[in-house]
């Protein structure tokens, strides 16, 4: 039997049905336009019928728009195809570390995001995001065993300095109270998390050090930015967050006193109370200082 013969005996049953009513043997044009018009409700005689230009045109129109949208449909569906694709890659490249190839998108994401953020608040959301990231990157590299990990951990430690100085930079304009406020809530929390970074490259560790030296003074630059702001607006939710960011500093600088230096704490609490922030704060820096081992 060749490739696409049938069987005989199939062949010879179709033949013998050709003109069966279920294959439309007897299907008749003429009844069944009629019974169509009946339905429809128009002359079923079309002898005569002549078309006007306007039938033409709607006519040509139709096959016109037809043949266009086909393609159209089909570079639709590409386009969305190419989006949801870059999304997908986009999101899944959020969690990339140094050295992976996700890593250079990421980065690129971040730039773009800053780019179209539409105010201040934003970018210092946007800023904090991406630092938050930064110290997750280290903490993640830091605690993995691979030899990869451990080679991009400097580059991690790198990045996150680039990202507080950017912090600084952006701090140092003349429209950084929101960043300030922001910042001042997660400043001891970066930190912590840097303090607690440990890594068997003295070289690293030294960078480490480093990064928690650049925190600490964009914390005060952050604080500082948030008096000013107060001095010149002297508003009640400006005095609110400068009110919280003293008490969080306050408990933290008395737990390294242990019920030494009280008589300074309790004068800058005072100080506070009186709504004189800038002196209460540099008497808490004060005594933080007299603390902390001089190297």
């Amino acid at each position: 039997m060749r490739k696409y013969d049938f069987d005989p005996e199939l062949e010879q049953l179709l033949g013998s049905m050709k003109d069966h009513q279920a294959l439309g043997g007897d299907f008749d044009f003429q009844k069944s336009w009629e019974k169509v018009a009946d339905t429809c409700g128009f002359d079923a005689d079309t002898t005569g019928i002549q078309h006007a230009w306007r039938d033409w045109l709607e006519f040509y129109i139709y096959e016109f728009t037809h043949a266009i949208a086909k393609p159209l449909a089909s570079g639709a569906v590409s386009v969305a195809i190419l989006v949801l694709g870059f999304v997908g890659v986009a999101n899944a490249s959020i969690s990339a570390l140094p050295g992976e190839k996700l890593y250079t998108m990421k980065l690129g994401m971040e730039k773009v995001q800053l780019a179209l953020a539409t105010n201040d608040g934003q970018k210092a959301k946007l800023r904090l995001e991406f630092t938050n990231r930064r110290l997750e990157e280290m903490v993640e590299l830091s605690a993995s065993s691979q030899r990869k990990a451990v080679m991009e951990f400097p580059l991690a430690v790198d990045r996150l300095k680039q990202d507080v100085e950017s912090l600084q930079t952006d701090l140092e304009s003349g429209k950084a109270t929101e960043l300030a406020k922001a910042l001042g809530r997660k400043a001891d929390m970066y930190a912590d998390t840097v303090a607690s970074t440990k890594s068997d490259s003295e070289e690293v560790n030294q960078k480490v050090k480093e990064v928690k030296t650049i925190l600490d003074e964009t914390k005060e630059q952050a604080v500082d930015v948030m008096i000013t702001a107060h001095e010149q607006s002297l508003t009640p939710e400006s005095a609110k967050e400068l009110q919280a960011t003293f008490e969080k500093e306050f408990a933290r600088v008395s737990l390294l006193a242990q019920n030494k230096f009280t008589k300074e704490l309790s004068i800058a609490k005072k100080l506070q109370e009186q709504g004189l922030y800038r002196r209460s704060f540099q008497l808490l820096k004060e005594v933080e200082q007299k603390l902390t081992p001089q190297e």
